[in-house]
């Protein structure tokens, strides 16, 4: 068996989390455990119980998200029925002893309002997922496609406001903004290559957005820089905008989502 701790860091609940996966050189399945972390002064400390579970034909893809007051977990899967079948993107939610698990097939990225309620994106659009009624239709938030112009990705990275009223998602290379409601939508930025994993500041006036494509695995390219923006202010130029700074000289990069904090 080989073991590794790529996923992506998730946040939610009060916690930060990362995944440790044991692959299985033979046919048993995948073993994954959520580590769960509060940060401190001296970094991520570990805290409480890790959750565990088995995912028989299929991997995890991107953060965990613990719900707000903690009690569930929901992430991205990718799944098949076996060697040689399709794999299916499922929304996969389950309590932190990784018990009930519920899977909504054909949804990614899934982003907490509250403690019972879920934002996932898809091919044609974004869906809101009702946790107590899960055995139903998830449902569709705005018009097929949220009324916008097909794009060659579906809506990325949906990251839902602080007072869970709003979505802000990348569709077309844009940074949009839409009610929980379905109404309300506004473009936030003019289009830019690589724009990616939005996240409210604490307070809901701002944004901070990847810009720029990740490099391609095993080049030396570097990785992408991040902005911060208006969440109210329209077809915002991000080029124009200053990178956030690591020191006077030398702009953040990275990849993958990242977040504020309080």
């Amino acid at each position: 068996m080989s073991v590794d701790a790529t996923e992506q860091l998730g946040q939610g609940g009060g916690s930060f989390t990362d995944v440790d996966r044991v692959t299985h050189l033979t046919a048993l399945p995948d073993e994954y455990t959520v580590n769960y972390r509060q940060f401190t002064s001296n970094g991520f400390a570990l805290t409480g119980n890790p959750t565990r579970f088995v995912l028989s034909n299929g991997f995890v893809s991107g953060p965990i998200a613990p719900s707000a007051d903690g009690r569930w977990i929901a992430a991205t899967t990718v799944e098949n029925q076996g060697l040689g079948t399709p794999n299916y993107d499922y929304v996969t939610i389950t309590d932190r002893s990784a018990n009930g698990r519920t899977r909504v097939r054909d949804l990614r990225a899934p982003a907490w309002i509250g403690n019972d309620r879920l934002v996932a994106a898809s091919s044609n659009g974004l869906f809101l997922i009702d946790t107590a009624t899960t055995s139903g239709n998830p449902t569709r938030i705005g018009p097929v496609g949220l009324g916008l112009p097909a794009a060659t990705t579906p809506p990325l990275t949906p990251a839902v406001s602080p007072d869970g009223r709003q979505i802000a998602f990348v569709h077309g290379d844009i940074l949009w903004r839409i009610n929980v409601d379905g109404t309300g939508l506004v473009q936030l930025s003019l289009p830019r290559i690589g724009l990616q994993w939005p996240a409210w500041s604490p307070d809901g006036t701002r944004l901070v957005v990847q810009r720029g494509e990740c490099p391609v695995s095993g080049t030396t390219s570097p990785q992408p820089p991040v902005v911060i923006v208006s969440a109210t202010t329209q077809r915002q130029d991000i080029d124009s905008i200053t990178p956030v700074m690591r020191d006077a000289v030398t702009p953040l990069r990275t990849c993958g989502p990242r977040y504020w904090l309080p």
